[in-house]
Parts: structure tokens; C-alpha cells; sequence
């Protein structure tokens, strides 16, 4: 904790440290910054990439723990804000490899726990909280994805928009690269994918708007390389799903 850039209220009680919070700037953005490490369930059917187990599919299967998902839905339920971020680690929209019972999916994002991103989604499609964008790292790439209620619909309704941004110098494994551009067909709702560059996502908010600039770093073992921009998305307000700009 003392070495960490955390608030007096993630002060360690014994074993346990709530470093969840959320942030509000005035009612154009509330920003809930999640904690889906330290209450998930163990990874199921075996925590890698392959066909989904019953476990995975299990109600009881949590990525936040009960208390964490209740306090995210409360928030979004009052958000006075007319952008709500969803700032979290592993990847929420469903990615597929293949059909049918063999089918491939990442344990270790929310295709572990489908019952819990069902949840939060079906609660985003129900309640509607303005402008809905999950923010997310991990997977070492950059993605634009439209979140669907069913992810196995390609006509389902979009009720939000999540952006995955790359890592400054870990490199996605180019063999998994390959592997996911061979199965954009069976996933429609991923309206952008690199593995290949590595930089940061700028975003600029107001109310008309929320523009993403995936601003990518040319060389990453030279001080001063020069960072140019690979794609830029816009969502407008009111309209779920980011728009190439």
C-alpha cells in the first residue's frame, strides 16, 4: 500500500485492502474503476484458452463478488452523469474462436463468467444509464467493441461500447495475433483489432461526444520515437457503438 498511489480509504485491514472506487467529474463523466482480481471465482475449466465448461456458465461464477457488482449496478442506477466509464482489467465482450461445443473462449476475461457479464449487460439494456463505455487492459492489443445482450445475435441490441487499449512494450504473442484475426468473422460486434502496435488511447469527452485516438509509439526502444495516431473512434451520445472517425 505505502509504495502504491492509493487513497487513506484502500488502507489495508488485515488481509484485505478495497481499492475499487468511483469518480465523478461534475454530471458530464462518472468513472467506476473496478477490482476484478482480488473477489473473482477461480478461472474456470481450467483457466486457458479452449471449450467452455459448465463452470463457466455457472450463475454462482463471479468476476467482482456479490458486494463489487452490486455497488457498480447502484452506481450506474444514479449516475447524474451523461458519460458512465467502467474502467476494469480483462476483456468484457464475448470473442469466440470456432462454433458450436468447441468453440474457444479466454477463461481468464469475462467469457469465464458469462452469467455475471449477462448480468451487468442486461441490466445496461434494462436500466439504461446514459452512455455506457468499458475501458479495459490485459491483452496487451487494441480493440473497439460493440456490447451486445447476446453476443450469439448479431442483430442484439448494443447497449455500450468497450475500448481496449495496447500495452506500451509487452508484446501480444504474434501466434495469438494470427489466431484472432482469423476469427473476426464469428465475431462481428469487434468493430477494430491491432496485436501489433503498442502506444495509448487518448480520450477527449464532451457532450456531444467521446472521441479514442489509438496513439501508437513507433519504436519502442528509442527515447523520443516519434507516436502517430492508427485509428480514432467516436461514440455519440444517445448511440452505443464506436464509429470510425
Amino acid at each position: 500500500y505505502e509504495h502504491m498511489p492509493l487513497r487513506r480509504s484502500s488502507l489495508p485491514r488485515g488481509p484485505d485492502m478495497r481499492i475499487y472506487r468511483r469518480a465523478q467529474f461534475s454530471d458530464l463523466v462518472q468513472i467506476n474503476m473496478l477490482d476484478t482480481r482480488q473477489y473473482r471465482s477461480d478461472q474456470p475449466c481450467g483457466g486457458v484458452i479452449q471449450p467452455r465448461c459448465a463452470d463457466a456458465l455457472s450463475e454462482s461464477q463471479t468476476m467482482t463478488g456479490p458486494v463489487q457488482e452490486r455497488w457498480l449496478l447502484h452506481n450506474l442506477d444514479r449516475s447524474p452523469a451523461r458519460w458512465n466509464i467502467i474502467a476494469q482489467q480483462t476483456m468484457l465482450a464475448q470473442y469466440k474462436a470456432g462454433d458450436g461445443a468447441d468453440a474457444l473462449f479466454n477463461m481468464d476475461a469475462w467469457d469465464g463468467y458469462a452469467a455475471a457479464r449477462a448480468r451487468v449487460l442486461g441490466f445496461m439494456a434494462h436500466r439504461k444509464p446514459p452512455n455506457p463505455v468499458v475501458i479495459t487492459g490485459d491483452v496487451h492489443s487494441s480493440w473497439v467493441n460493440d456490447l451486445q445482450v447476446d453476443f450469439n445475435e448479431e442483430d442484439s441490441t448494443v447497449v455500450g461500447t468497450e475500448l481496449v487499449g495496447p500495452s506500451i512494450s509487452s508484446d501480444m504473442p504474434p501466434a495469438f495475433a494470427l489466431a484472432v484475426e482469423i476469427a473476426r468473422p464469428d465475431n462481428p460486434h469487434v468493430k477494430f483489432f491491432d496485436g501489433r502496435s503498442h502506444g495509448y488511447v487518448l480520450c477527449d469527452i464532451d457532450r456531444q461526444r467521446m472521441r479514442s485516438d489509438y496513439r501508437m509509439i513507433s519504436d519502442v526502444t528509442t527515447p523520443g520515437a516519434p507516436v502517430s495516431t492508427l485509428a480514432s473512434f467516436e461514440i455519440a451520445d444517445g448511440r452505443a457503438g464506436g464509429l470510425p472517425a
